[in-house]
């Protein structure tokens, strides 16, 4: 699971949870709406799921680029070898 997957579905759970009046109550300006007492226990949840998510996008995001790092240090290499041979 990518990063940007994560906050995809970050994004789209709590759009969803802000359009129900169960879970947030949209009053007539920002000042007069607020999460209720189910949508925060909603929110909880959700972020306790999330979270896990978010550790293994950026772990996989670390993995990926120190195999990039090492591929391409590598392939210098064995293009050095290459010409090397070649001289």
């Amino acid at each position: 699971m990518t990063e940007e997957a994560v906050k995809d579905m970050l994004y789209g759970a709590i759009k969803e949870l802000s359009k129900n009046s169960k879970y947030y109550y949209r009053g007539y300006s920002d000042d007069f709406s607020s999460i209720t007492p189910e949508g925060e226990s909603h929110i909880t949840a959700l972020l306790t799921r999330i979270i896990p998510m978010m550790d293994k996008a950026e772990q996989k995001k670390i993995t990926d680029q120190a195999k990039e790092i090492v591929y391409g240090t590598l392939k210098d290499e064995a293009d050095k070898w290459n010409d090397e041979d070649d001289q």
